[in-house]
């Protein structure tokens, strides 16, 4: 995996997504979750990087990290954006420095379980979720990684 070109056309692909569907104002983690799976099925190790909208201490930051995302710990802090990040490039990245990567095997299960547990902004229509999904999982059939 020394080419990492893919990510560069992943990340395309979000931003045109997110000009047509709106996938940063509402559907960023079920994006997450999209990838993470398809990068779960070829065993490409990722990380979730969950961003902030206010700054976060040294300490909190810390805190977060080694709690790991099964931790009630991330929703006393306002969370703005998930994204993905394989080998140290984030897929689907926002413009904040206030971020915490975690590192867990059990990502999708947390992934999912956040998505049923939260609401999201509902700028980004749900409806859309089979569409965005199915550009995904067309991006990573037809993309050598």
């Amino acid at each position: 995996m020394d080419n990492l070109d893919w990510i560069t056309r992943l990340n395309g692909l979000c931003k045109s997504l997110d000009q047509v569907y709106r996938i940063n104002s509402g559907g960023c983690a079920k994006v997450a979750y999209y990838i993470a799976k398809e990068l779960h099925k070829q065993h490409i190790p990722y990380a979730i990087k969950v961003y902030f909208g206010n700054d976060l201490t040294k300490k909190d930051k810390r805190k977060l990290s080694k709690t790991g995302p099964f931790n009630s710990t991330i929703d006393k802090y306002y969370w703005t954006h998930l994204a993905i990040v394989v080998q140290n490039k984030t897929i689907n990245s926002y413009f904040s420095n206030s971020y915490v990567v975690i590192n867990t095997p059990h990502d999708l299960r947390w992934l999912k379980a956040f998505i049923d547990n939260h609401e999201f902004n509902p700028i980004y229509g749900t409806s859309n979720n089979h569409i965005v999904k199915s550009y995904i999982k067309e991006f990573f059939k037809n993309n050598i990684i």
